[in-house]
């Protein structure tokens, strides 16, 4: 309990604890996408991590009616695997004009959450009681439901800095690595998709963000 204690306290400080690349240097936020009617992600366990990046399945609702789809969060590297992993912190951006959120599942031992959480705009901290090794780690995931009528754009679920930080960010305990980021969603098949490539997914500002994303 006194771990996990200090495990929220160093997540919610708004500053780095220390400058040198740590453990999970090099590490990127992904998203694994899927309808229920295929998988029904009933507990964490339905969606497990330790997969490598090529293995977690992407698949996205295409249909224009509303139908719920699941949005799984991982933290992982493509070319070697976490060893110790304690905490993450993300934000979301989403149009809710366009997409539904009827439900957050934290899989991590407790989360932090945001004022507002999972509204647009908002982040999220999750803790792990142990540290997390592998290539990929579930972080959590989203059922989500989107409205027919709006533009392909408006489709798009994004994963991105935490407002607080300004950046998403993950922790072994003692100190920060950032991560690369956005990942993207896109609910009608376009776009979106897992980033298994090597190539750097290098950060942006959420204003960035919704400057490219935007309808």
């Amino acid at each position: 309990m006194r771990r996990l204690a200090v495990l929220v306290v160093l997540l919610v400080l708004p500053f780095p604890i220390a400058a040198l690349a740590g453990p999970n240097a090099g590490a990127a936020i992904f998203v694994s996408c899927g309808n229920v009617t295929k998988t029904t992600p009933a507990t964490c366990s339905a969606l497990h991590g330790g997969m490598q990046c090529y293995e977690l399945a992407y698949s996205v609702n295409t249909q224009l009616a509303p139908l719920l789809s699941w949005i799984a969060v991982y933290v992982g590297r493509e070319l070697q695997p976490l060893t110790s992993l304690s905490g993450v912190d993300f934000g979301i951006q989403y149009d809710p004009s366009a997409l539904y959120l009827p439900a957050w599942t934290n899989c991590g031992s407790l989360e932090v959450n945001g004022t507002g959480w999972p509204q647009p705009n908002t982040g999220n901290t999750v803790v792990w009681t142990s540290p997390q090794a592998g290539y990929t780690v579930l972080v959590g995931y989203f059922t989500v439901a989107k409205y027919a009528g709006y533009p392909t754009s408006s489709y798009d679920w994004v994963l991105g800095p935490h407002p607080l930080y300004g950046t998403a960010r993950v922790t072994d305990g003692s100190q920060f690595d950032d991560l690369r980021y956005p990942a993207v969603a896109n609910l009608m098949g376009i776009g979106g998709g897992i980033p298994c490539g090597i190539d750097p997914v290098l950060p942006a500002t959420w204003g960035q963000i919704k400057e490219q994303y935007r309808d």
